[in-house]
C-alpha cells in the first residue's frame, strides 16, 4: 500500500495544507516546532480515528491536543493506492466520537466498501491489527525506549501467520469455549451477569426480604394492641356525639325563629331604601320614561362633538404654522435675489482677466501637443522592446546566446520607453475649470462670502414644500366645515339634555354619564323593590320576644364547635384505624412469606456451591491451556527473533547471537549465562534495538498488505557510523515499504 497525498482541513496548527507523498521515500526535514509529529499523527488518525477524549493530559488526549487552533473544520483526507486502485479516505472529528464521520471514496469519487462497511475501523481492516499494535510496528516515533510486551493482537496475529499446524486453532477454540463457560458462570464486566452473579444477587435480595419479614412480625403485634385502643376511643366519641345532637336540635329550632325575625327586618330596610331612591330618580327624569331612553344616539353625538373639537384645535395650530412658514419663505426669496445680483456684479469685474487667461491657455496647448507627440513615440518604443524581450525569452531554449542578447536589448528598451511615457504624461496640462480671479483680495473675499450666503439660502428654500398655499386653503375650508358641524351637534345635545333636571352642565360627557347611571339605578332599584315585596310575602309572621328569649347564640356556637371537634377526632381515628388495619393485613401476609424465602435460600446455597466447584475446574483447565499456548507462542517468536538479529547485525549491533526474546516478546541480552534487560544499555542502543524489533514485527505480520513505515526522527541518539548504516537499511526497506521520514537535522536526512 502507498500514500499518494494528504490534505489537512484543520489539525493542530495546520489549516488547509496539502502534502505530496507519492515517492517511495518521502523526506520531511523541517525545524523544531514545524509540525512533523503532528503530520505523522494525522496520517495515523486517518486510519484509526481519535480516542474518546476523556484523558485529562493534553499529551495523551489527541482529540483535545490537535483540535484546530484557528477554529477550522477538524479533520482532512488522504489518497492511497492499493492493488492498482486509488482511494480517498476522509475523516472529520467532533467533540466526542459520536460526532466523528469517516468515508472511503474510489477513483470515480463514489463511496465504496472495498474495506468493509465500517470506515471508522479502516486501519484494522487494512492492516489486520489494532491501533496499539500499529504503533508497535509501522509507526516508529522518536525517543521510545521502554520495554513493553507485545500486545495481545500482535500475539494472535503471529500465531495465525506463523502457525503451520491446526493445533493452535483447536487450543484457541478450546480457550474461547472455556472463556464463554466462565463468563456464563461469573461475568468479568458489568452490566453483564453470570449464573453465579445472579444467584448471589438473588441471595442478597432474599436476605433483605427475610429481615423485612421478621420486622413485619414484630410490628404486627404492636399494631394489634393499638387497634384495640382506637376501637374503645371511637365508642366513647359516638356516645358523646349522640348527646350533643339532641341539644343542637333544640337550639336549631330556636335559632330558626330568631333568624326569621332578623331577615324580615333586613328586607323591610331594603324595601324602604329602594322606594326612596326611585322617588328621587322620578324627580330627575320628570315626564320622561327611563325605559324608553336611547342613550346610544346621545353617546355617539357627544363622542363626535369632542372628536371634532380636537381636530379643529389641531388644524388651527397647523394653519398658524403654515402662515408663518410662508412669510419666512418670502423673506428668504428676497434675500436670494439680492445675493444673485451682487454675484453678477462681481463676475463682471472678473472679465478683465479673460485676455490673460486665453494667452496662458494657448501656451499650455502648444506644450501639451509636444508632450503628447513624445509620449506616443515612447509607447511605440515600449511595445517594440517588450516584443523583442518575449522573442528572446522564447529563443533561449533553442539558441541560448542569441536569445539572451535579445532579452537584454528588449528589457533595456522597455525601461527607456517607460521613462519617456512617464515623464511626458506627467507634463500634460490640466483641463480643470479655471476659477474667477480678482485683483483686489477684499473683493475676492466678498465674492466668496456672497457665494456661501447664496448656497445657504438655496438650501433653506429647498426645505419648504412647493404647495404650501394649496394646503393652507384646503385645510382652512375643512376647518370651517368641522366648526359648522360642531355647532349643529352642540345645539342638538343641549336640547336633549335640557329635558332633564340638572343643576348645571359643564361637560357633555359628565352629563351623559349621569344619565346612563340614573337609568341603570332606576332599573336596579325597581327590581330590588319588587324582590323585597315578594320576599316579605313568603316569610312567616313575626314572633314575640318571649318565645326566643332563652336562645343564646354563643351557646349554640360552642355546641357546634364541640361537635365538630369530636367528629374530626372520630374521623381521624377511623382513618388511622383503617390504615393500621390495612398495614396489619399486609404485615400478616409478609410474615407468612418468611418460610418461603428460607426454603428458596437453602436451594440457592446448594446450587451456588455446585457452580463454584465447576467454576474452579474451568479456571484450572484454562490456566493449564494458557500455559501450554504460551509455551507454544514462545516458539513462534523464533522467526521474529531471527529477523531482528539480521537487522541488528546490519546496523552494527554486536554480538547479535546473544539477543533473545522472552515469553512476552521483550528483547533481552544473554550475558554470563543470565538474561539482562535492555534497560542496562545506553539510550542509543535501546533505540536501535527497538527499531530492529519493529521492522522485524512489520515484516513478519504484514505479508499481504504492507502499510507505510512512518519514521518520526527515531535516530537522534545514534553515532555517525550507525546513522550511515541505518540510512542504508531504510533505503533497502523502501523496496518493500513506502518510507515517510521526518527529521530536523541535515546529517540525518536520507
Amino acid at each position: 500500500m502507498k500514500i499518494l497525498s494528504c490534505h489537512i482541513t484543520g489539525f493542530g496548527k495546520f489549516v488547509n495544507r496539502a502534502f505530496d507523498m507519492s515517492k517511495p521515500i518521502v523526506v520531511c526535514k523541517q525545524e523544531n516546532g514545524w509540525g512533523k509529529t503532528t503530520l505523522a499523527d494525522f496520517i495515523e488518525c486517518m486510519f484509526y480515528g481519535l480516542d474518546n477524549g476523556r484523558k485529562t493530559s493534553v499529551s495523551e488526549n489527541f482529540r483535545m491536543k490537535y483540535e484546530p487552533w484557528s477554529g477550522a473544520r477538524y479533520g482532512g483526507a488522504i489518497i492511497i493506492e492499493e492493488s492498482g486502485k486509488t482511494y480517498r479516505i476522509e475523516r472529520y472529528f467532533g467533540k466526542t466520537p459520536s460526532a466523528d464521520t469517516a468515508r472511503v471514496f474510489d477513483g470515480n469519487n463514489m463511496v465504496c466498501y472495498d474495506f468493509g462497511e465500517r470506515a471508522e475501523r479502516l486501519g484494522e481492516t487494512l492492516f489486520g491489527v489494532d491501533r496499539e499494535s500499529y504503533r508497535k510496528t509501522a509507526y516508529i516515533p522518536q525517543g521510545i525506549t521502554e520495554e513493553t510486551p507485545l500486545t495481545g493482537d500482535i500475539k494472535s496475529k503471529l500465531l495465525s501467520v506463523l502457525s503451520s499446524t491446526p493445533t493452535d486453532s483447536g487450543a484457541q477454540k478450546a480457550t474461547e469455549r472455556l472463556d464463554a463457560a466462565e463468563r456464563a458462570l461469573r461475568a468479568k464486566r458489568r452490566p453483564a451477569k453470570g449464573k453465579l452473579d445472579e444467584i448471589e444477587e438473588r441471595l442478597t435480595y432474599l436476605e433483605t426480604q427475610k429481615a423485612d419479614c421478621i420486622r413485619a412480625s414484630q410490628t404486627l403485634r404492636a399494631q394489634r394492641e393499638t387497634l384495640a385502643q382506637y376501637a374503645q376511643k371511637m365508642q366513647g366519641y359516638t356516645a358523646e356525639l349522640n348527646k350533643l345532637s339532641t341539644l343542637l336540635e333544640e337550639y336549631t329550632r330556636r335559632g330558626e325563629m330568631a333568624a326569621n325575625d332578623a331577615a324580615r327586618k333586613e328586607i323591610e330596610t331594603t324595601y324602604q331604601t329602594a322606594a326612596a331612591a326611585l322617588q328621587e330618580l322620578k324627580a330627575f327624569f320628570g315626564a320622561i320614561d327611563p325605559a324608553s331612553l336611547n342613550t346610544e344616539g346621545l353617546e355617539q353625538g357627544v363622542t363626535e362633538y369632542y372628536r371634532l373639537k380636537g381636530e379643529v384645535a389641531e388644524a388651527e395650530n397647523k394653519l398658524s404654522a403654515l402662515y408663518a412658514g410662508g412669510r419666512e419663505r418670502q423673506m428668504l426669496q428676497t434675500q436670494l435675489t439680492a445675493c444673485e445680483k451682487t454675484l453678477e456684479s462681481y463676475e463682471m469685474l472678473a472679465r478683465s482677466q479673460e485676455k490673460k487667461e486665453k494667452r496662458e491657455k494657448k501656451d499650455a496647448h502648444t506644450q501639451g501637443r509636444y508632450a503628447r507627440k513624445r509620449r506616443k513615440r515612447g509607447m511605440l518604443l515600449l511595445f517594440i522592446s517588450f516584443c523583442v524581450a518575449v522573442v528572446g525569452a522564447v529563443l533561449t531554449e533553442s539558441s541560448k546566446g542569441f536569445g539572451i542578447a535579445l532579452l537584454v536589448v528588449g528589457a533595456l528598451g522597455t525601461l527607456y520607453g517607460f521613462g519617456i511615457v512617464y515623464r511626458h504624461t506627467r507634463g500634460l496640462p490640466s483641463a480643470r475649470k479655471q476659477k474667477l480671479v480678482f485683483d483686489d483680495p477684499e473683493i475676492a473675499a466678498r465674492y466668496k462670502a456672497t457665494r456661501e450666503e447664496t448656497d445657504e439660502l438655496l438650501q433653506k428654500l429647498s426645505q419648504y414644500p412647493a404647495d404650501t398655499e394649496k394646503e393652507y386653503a384646503y385645510l382652512a375650508k375643512e376647518t370651517e366645515d368641522k366648526k359648522l358641524r360642531i355647532a349643529q351637534l352642540e345645539s342638538a345635545i343641549s336640547g336633549f339634555i335640557g329635558n332633564f333636571r340638572f343643576e348645571a352642565v359643564y361637560d357633555y360627557r359628565a352629563a351623559l354619564s349621569r344619565i346612563k347611571e340614573s337609568v341603570a339605578d332606576y332599573v336596579r332599584y325597581g327590581q330590588s323593590l319588587q324582590d323585597s315585596a315578594q320576599k316579605l310575602s313568603t316569610l312567616a309572621p313575626a314572633q314575640n320576644g318571649g318565645v326566643i328569649a332563652d336562645y343564646s347564640r354563643a351557646d349554640m356556637e360552642n355546641l357546634v364547635a364541640r361537635r365538630n371537634r369530636l367528629e374530626e377526632e372520630r374521623e381521624r381515628l377511623r382513618g388511622e384505624y383503617a390504615r393500621l388495619s390495612a398495614e396489619a393485613d399486609g404485615l400478616e401476609t409478609r410474615a407468612f412469606q418468611l418460610r418461603e424465602y428460607q426454603g428458596e435460600e437453602m436451594r440457592l446455597e446448594e446450587e451456588r456451591a455446585r457452580l463454584e466447584r465447576r467454576l474452579t475446574a474451568i479456571r484450572a483447565a484454562k490456566e493449564i491451556l494458557t500455559r501450554a499456548r504460551a509455551n507454544m507462542a514462545t516458539r513462534y517468536l523464533d522467526p521474529v527473533e531471527s529477523k531482528c538479529r539480521r537487522y541488528a547485525e546490519i546496523l552494527g549491533f554486536a554480538p547479535t547471537a546473544l539477543l533473545r526474546f522472552n515469553g512476552e516478546g521483550v528483547p533481552v541480552m544473554e550475558e554470563n549465562a543470565s538474561l539482562r534487560a535492555m534497560g542496562y544499555y545506553s539510550t542509543g542502543l535501546k533505540e536501535l534495538l527497538d527499531f530492529c524489533v519493529r521492522i522485524a514485527l512489520a515484516e513478519t505480520l504484514f505479508t499481504t498488505r504492507r502499510p507505510p513505515l512512518i519514521l518520526d526522527d527515531p535516530f537522534a541518539n545514534l553515532d555517525d557510523e550507525k546513522t550511515v548504516r541505518v540510512k542504508t537499511l531504510v533505503k533497502e526497506l523502501s523496496n518493500n515499504y513506502q518510507i515517510i521520514y521526518f527529521t530536523c537535522k541535515q546529517e540525518r536526512t536520507l
